[in-house]
């Protein structure tokens, strides 16, 4: 018996629904790989209705990455023997119309680490950028005082007018004088003080953890797993996928997390409510709480981070694709919320990718623990080892866990 009984759905709710799920991985390390794969096609698809969805993850002509010199396609995966029945011409995937298709993927995430001998060796990021084709956004890392009035010179205005605000009219005529510069030399610990109440609306201790090192610095893994969420999202857009379910590696989704979800979708479809993503699995940053959503398991998301299990609808996937967000790279963590929360950093809610967009979020409730994070893989993650392609590595990882 499934967890949730899709057979109430009526016809026009379940008819043609498509979701594509894909889970980010890298093929060099195969454990970790096949550790993944075997954990999602056990677990993922336990209490999903064989009668009302077909499986559909072996396709030996449309590849996912046709385009790209490596495919990032597992092919080897069968996970329903309906599968070949549901082929028909090019590989699309349209079995029964009263049926849900299912695509899944393995995909090859962008292995950005793979370059770390050669960006030591030669300090030249722009060589990186130009092999995986993206242009990183420089002032993301904010070390000093320095970092913070480059990334936001009006924080530097607010301090001098906080502290002297005679000297600031004066400053501002004076053309041979940068005021931010300035504000820094002169009122660096009054400007850090003011950097850090950027994110004094979040809980203490992610304000921590962020300021001492996730915004100290953008790694080589940072940008590659980047690359890889949006490398999939625009392939949804390429496909006209209706639905991506994205999950990365050290994701451990429940048997009840794809039956919930697609439920969802059903009555989101049925109340003809927009949206554009759902999170199964994320970490609230702000201690507020949140507003109930348009069905009872949805909640109205606020700031919250962690992109290891989300599911996006094609209209976000056209939203985010055009925004630009691959010629001002930076963390895919920070990104995404910036889409639907207010952003503690200036810098970051001004960029065109970011400001030119506006998604409708929807979470989960936490108790609900549809996803979660298998610590012991999280550890070994690029994006911790990688070396840093702007600022440093700010304090110990030991201090911050």
């Amino acid at each position: 018996m499934p967890f949730c009984d899709l057979t109430q759905a009526d016809e026009d709710g379940i008819l043609g629904l498509q979701l594509r799920i894909c889970c980010i991985s890298l093929r060099r390390n195969c454990t970790r790989w096949n550790k993944s794969k075997s954990y999602l096609t056990t677990n993922l698809f336990a209490n999903v209705d064989d009668a009302l969805v077909t499986i559909y993850a072996k396709d030996d002509e449309r590849y996912l990455f046709q385009n790209d010199s490596e495919t990032g396609f597992d092919s080897s995966l069968v996970l329903s023997d309906k599968s070949s029945t549901a082929c028909v011409g090019n590989g699309v995937s349209v079995a029964h119309q009263w049926k849900t298709n299912i695509e899944f993927y393995m995909v090859d995430g962008v292995d950005a680490h793979r370059y770390k001998a050669e960006f030591l060796e030669h300090r030249d990021l722009k060589r990186i950028e130009k092999a995986l084709h993206f242009k990183a956004y420089e002032n993301w890392s904010i070390c000093s005082e320095w970092d913070v009035v480059k990334a936001d010179p009006d924080t530097a205005i607010r301090v001098i007018q906080a502290e002297q605000p005679e000297l600031l009219t004066q400053l501002q005529k004076d053309q041979n004088l940068n005021v931010a510069e300035y504000a820094a030399e002169k009122f660096g610990i009054q400007v850090w003080l003011a950097y850090e109440r950027w994110f004094s609306t979040w809980y203490k201790r992610h304000r921590i953890k962020y300021v001492e090192y996730f915004n100290r610095h953008m790694t080589l893994g940072e940008c590659g797993s980047s690359l890889a969420h949006l490398r999939l999202i625009e392939r949804q857009v390429r496909d006209q996928v209706a639905y991506q379910l994205i999950f990365e590696d050290d994701a451990r989704p429940s048997k009840e997390a794809l039956p919930i979800l697609l439920k969802e979708i059903y009555y989101l479809q049925k109340l003809h409510e927009p949206w554009d993503l759902i999170f199964l699995h994320s970490v609230k940053y702000e201690p507020v709480e949140e507003k109930p959503g348009p069905s009872p398991n949805l909640k109205i998301a606020v700031h919250r981070k962690i992109t290891d299990a989300y599911c996006l609808s094609l209209a976000a996937a056209e939203k985010i694709s055009n925004s630009g967000f691959r010629q001002c790279l930076f963390p895919f963590d920070d990104f995404l919320p910036a889409l639907f929360s207010h952003h503690p950093r200036p810098d970051i809610r001004r960029l065109d990718c970011v400001k030119t967009v506006t998604l409708v979020a929807y979470t989960f409730p936490d108790n609900m623990a549809l996803s979660t994070v298998a610590a012991e893989e999280a550890q070994y993650s690029d994006n911790n080892v990688s070396p840093a392609i702007y600022g440093d590595h700010g304090c110990a990882l030991e201090y911050i866990n």
